[in-house]
Formats: structure tokens, C-alpha cells, sequence
């Protein structure tokens, strides 16, 4: 799948994300996730390399954001907006 960006483009997205102090995390629609950046290993103790591909409901530890996450996933496989 071609996203249209650029090498320098995609070099300079994967930097800004790393750069970010926040926590930021992607998951595919299944919830596996597919991106952990430094500030997700900060906030929730686990590594990049131990997380990938996990389930994020397993790795997230509050049950309000589990449910949030349950609920998002369930809307975006309708294919509605969250």
C-alpha cells in the first residue's frame, strides 16, 4: 500500500514520533499493536520490542481505557468514525 509519502517524508514522520515526549501507540483493527513510541515506554514500563504485535487491551492497564479501546475498535470495524 503506497501512503504517498515520500523516503524523507517517512524519515521525517518516524522522527517526529519518536521526538514526541507523549506517548503515542497504534494499533491495527484488530488492536495488535503496529507502533510504541519512547513516550509509551516511559509511561507503561514495557520495551517496543515487547509490546509489538500484542493485543493493546492486554498491555494498557486501566479498565476505563479498555473499555474506551473496546468501543473504538467496534466502531471503526462498522466503519464509523471515533
Amino acid at each position: 500500500m503506497d501512503s504517498g509519502l515520500s523516503y524523507d517524508d517517512k524519515q521525517l514522520e518516524s522522527y517526529l514520533l519518536e521526538s514526541i515526549q507523549e506517548s503515542v501507540i497504534a494499533t491495527d483493527l484488530s488492536g495488535s499493536i503496529i507502533y510504541w513510541n519512547k513516550g509509551a515506554e516511559k509511561l507503561y514500563q514495557w520495551s517496543k520490542e515487547e509490546v509489538m504485535g500484542k493485543i493493546i487491551h492486554d498491555i494498557v492497564p486501566s479498565t476505563i481505557s479498555q473499555e474506551l479501546g473496546v468501543n473504538i475498535f467496534a466502531r471503526l470495524l462498522k466503519g464509523e468514525p471515533w
